[in-house]
Order: structure tokens, then C-alpha cells, then sequence
């Protein structure tokens, strides 16, 4: 989370990991939810490892998210994270 210090980012990536489905990578995850915004052309993750871009390729092979993931997303942000992000949004 941009804009954030370092302990409350780790507080909120741990809580946004419980929106995770079963069985996917956080990483994963986030990937699909950025390729279902019509918006974004393009996705450049970063990878130290090769295993990581073979993750990091999953997600467009995943099913794009349900609404329903998308609304529990978007009030997450509201409800946990916006508060706390410094400049203008």
C-alpha cells in the first residue's frame, strides 16, 4: 500500500490475505484483480525467481474474480485503508 509507514502496510497486507480464496497465491490474486479492471492495458510484475513469474503468468489463466470478491475488495479499501493513505485520492 503506497503512501502507508511499514507496520501498518504489513497490519493491512495481513488482513487483505484473508480475502484470498483457498488455494491461491496473494500474489496470484492481486494479479487477477488488476487484469479485470478494463482500464489497465498492461500488468509488469516483478520476480526474483523463476517460480515467481510462473505465478505471476497464473494469474491471467485464472477466472476473472467474482463480484462479489470485487465489492468485499472495494470495502476493504474503504473500511480499512483509505483512511490512511497520505495525499490526495
Amino acid at each position: 500500500f503506497a503512501g502507508l509507514g511499514f507496520r501498518r502496510g504489513v497490519e493491512l497486507a495481513r488482513k487483505a490475505a484473508s480475502l484470498v480464496p483457498a488455494g491461491m497465491r496473494m500474489s496470484t490474486w492481486a494479479l487477477r484483480w488488476i487484469l479485470d479492471h478494463p482500464e489497465v492495458a498492461v500488468v509488469i510484475p516483478g520476480a526474483t525467481k523463476a517460480e515467481q513469474v510462473l505465478w505471476n503468468v497464473q494469474a491471467s489463466g485464472t477466472p476473472p474474480l467474482q463480484r462479489v470478491q470485487h465489492e468485499r475488495i472495494k470495502r476493504f479499501y474503504e473500511e480499512e485503508v483509505m483512511a490512511y493513505i497520505r495525499g490526495p485520492y
